[in-house]
């Protein structure tokens, strides 16, 4: 595993950014809740990156979080992409959850593996020295 282990994280993180950038061009989705009588407006983004920051996830499980965050992008162009992909996330983990009377709904699907995954990302970022004129 540890000899294509590059390869494979850059192909994950490019699936990843090409999806946070397509989400920064604004195409939403609509989804239905579980319960199905509501539906809630979420962004693209969080179907579309959750199988490849899940398949992340599941590296870092095998190989260590320590050997997988060498390889993820540390650009400062990433930090405001992996910022407004934590929020959105958070928001439909939310929306998800909490049924309309504010009841946790046990069927819904909280997506904690991307979470965890785009936080240790971000943890990568943080360690980059930049300009704090750079994040909008």
């Amino acid at each position: 595993l540890d000899p294509s282990l590059p390869r494979m994280v850059e192909k994950l993180v490019l699936q990843v950014k090409n999806q946070l950038a397509r989400n920064e061009s604004g195409l939403n989705t609509k989804v239905t809740s579980d319960s199905g009588n509501t539906d809630v407006q979420i962004n693209g983004m969080v179907q579309r990156t959750k199988y490849p920051l899940t398949a992340l996830y599941y590296l870092t499980k095998v190989r260590g979080y320590k050997r997988v965050n060498r390889f993820l992008s540390h650009n400062v162009e990433d930090v405001d992409l992996i910022w407004k992909a934590l929020v959105d996330m958070r928001k439909f983990n939310n929306a998800a959850t909490h049924g309309d009377n504010g009841s946790i709904n046990a069927k819904s699907e909280f997506f904690w593996e991307p979470l965890y995954t785009l936080w240790h990302w971000m943890g990568v970022l943080s360690l980059v020295p930049f300009s704090s004129r750079v994040v909008s």
